[in-house]
C-alpha cells in the first residue's frame, strides 16, 4: 500500500522488540543510532508508544514535531 505513495518499503528499517520498556528502549536506540534516524516511528502497542514517547522527549525530540 505505502509503494502508492512512492515509499520504498525495502529502506524502512524494521527492529523487532518485546513488548516491555528495557526491550523497546533497546530498539530505540540502535534505531536512533543510524546515520539517518527515522521522522516517524510504529509501535505495536500503546504502552511501546508511550515508552517511546518517553525515551524520545528525555533526549530532546519533539513528539509529533520531529518523530511522529
Amino acid at each position: 500500500e505505502l509503494a502508492r505513495f512512492g515509499v520504498d518499503t525495502t529502506k524502512i528499517p524494521v527492529y523487532e522488540t518485546e513488548n516491555e520498556e528495557k526491550s523497546t528502549r533497546a530498539g530505540l536506540e540502535a534505531i536512533f543510532a543510524k546515520d539517518e534516524p527515522p521522522t516517524a516511528i510504529l509501535a505495536m502497542s500503546d504502552r511501546m508508544a508511550l515508552i517511546a514517547i518517553d525515551w524520545l522527549t528525555a533526549r530532546g525530540f519533539k513528539v509529533p514535531q520531529d518523530v511522529s
